[in-house]
């Protein structure tokens, strides 16, 4: 069989990219030639991208941003980088075309409608974003991340296949719930890329608050922003709780595995990772996101009770305390929402993918 070339495309945020990164990890496994073609806040996220696969970083700025000349600059650099990339596809022979959203995959994807070139969308929500919806009916095959709260209005096959997650993240044995240690009760609080500020706030005044000697058996890996840092160091300090701030976990998987609960705004990849190792969580949604597709997200593991969703507008350090206690103080039932969550997990969302990549033509 000759050797496939395939593009993906993705940009924006780490939501969009990361499944992009664990789906090349699979493609490049099955000696497929793979290129990235992403913009320079999406080339931010991809430092962990396989040394095999070719970058193609362009500008996209937002048609909503810079004043007037906003949307001309944005029509200007989006023709640019559609000739770009149609060069590309030709050069390269590409056989396929995969967009996981953001401005790049906009541009990819109409150059695989010109050029009549097999193509998929990889929706990481439970809501089409805004590239993917415009492209939802040009496409050969849409995948889901999770499965959508209402029916996709699509004559486009459609698979629920999961967020491809990457392969760091299964790098070491999974731990059982249960067969976590019962002498410290392990927090892992994940702010997001957007709004953290909020969560970093709310969940380091909750932890301070809790009694004493609840303190005491707490352990939190906490990430935030870094002008949130010094703050919430200084304020685990002074409650002696032992605490671990950093602005990044390199080691997230290591984490994961040791928490007894996950505090976290609900992306999709977080979602993902977090049904993988099967943790309880709390997630608070960013109230601000697209579609409120965080809010939908995060609905999907409320109701299958793999959950507590506390949403921005009403929630309080307070209330989140009185969670934290109600899950240290019940492990049945803090043990049967990891049950819930890896129910949903889907670890070979990534080989899924590629076979179904495998047979488009």
């Amino acid at each position: 069989m000759p050797q496939r070339t395939v593009i993906l495309s993705a940009g924006g945020s780490g939501g969009h990219v990361f499944p992009a990164l664990a789906l090349s990890e699979a493609l490049i496994k099955r000696n497929c030639n793979v290129f990235f073609v992403t913009d320079h806040r999406g080339n931010a996220f991809a430092n962990e991208f396989p040394k095999k696969l070719q970058k193609l970083v362009m500008d996209f700025p937002n048609p909503w941003s810079g004043g007037k000349l906003g949307p001309f600059k944005s029509i200007w650099f989006f023709t640019k980088s559609l000739i770009r990339i149609i060069i590309l596809c030709k050069r390269v022979k590409t056989t396929s075309i995969i967009g996981f959203g953001g401005y790049p995959s906009a541009a990819s994807m109409l150059a695989a409608s010109i050029l009549r070139i097999p193509s998929a969308i990889h929706e990481q929500n439970t809501v089409l974003g805004r590239v993917n919806k415009i492209f939802s009916n040009n496409v050969d095959l849409i995948v889901l991340g999770i499965k959508p709260m209402v029916k996709i209005n699509t004559k486009t096959k459609v698979l629920i296949l999961g967020n491809p997650v990457r392969k760091s993240i299964f790098k070491d044995s999974l731990i059982a719930y249960s067969k976590l240690k019962s002498d410290t009760f392990v927090i892992l609080a994940l702010g997001g890329s957007q709004g953290a500020s909020f969560v970093s706030s709310i969940v380091c005044d909750s932890i301070v608050s809790l009694p004493e000697k609840v303190r005491r058996k707490i352990r939190i890996f906490h990430q935030c922003r870094q002008e949130d840092l010094d703050l919430v160091q200084k304020k685990y300090a002074h409650f002696n709780i032992n605490s671990h701030v950093k602005t990044f976990f390199d080691d997230i998987s290591s984490h994961l595995n040791a928490a007894h609960l996950v505090i976290s705004r609900s992306g999709a990849s977080s979602i993902a990772e977090i049904c993988i190792f099967g943790r309880p969580s709390i997630l608070i949604p960013l109230p601000s996101a697209i579609g409120d597709h965080q809010a939908k997200n995060a609905s999907v593991l409320e109701e299958a009770g793999a959950s507590v969703v506390l949403h921005q507008e009403v929630v309080s350090a307070a209330k989140l305390r009185n969670q934290i206690l109600y899950l240290l103080k019940n492990f049945e039932i803090a043990n049967n929402m990891s049950i819930a969550a890896k129910k949903l997990s889907k670890p070979n969302a990534a080989e899924d993918f590629a076979d179904e990549i495998e047979k488009l033509k």
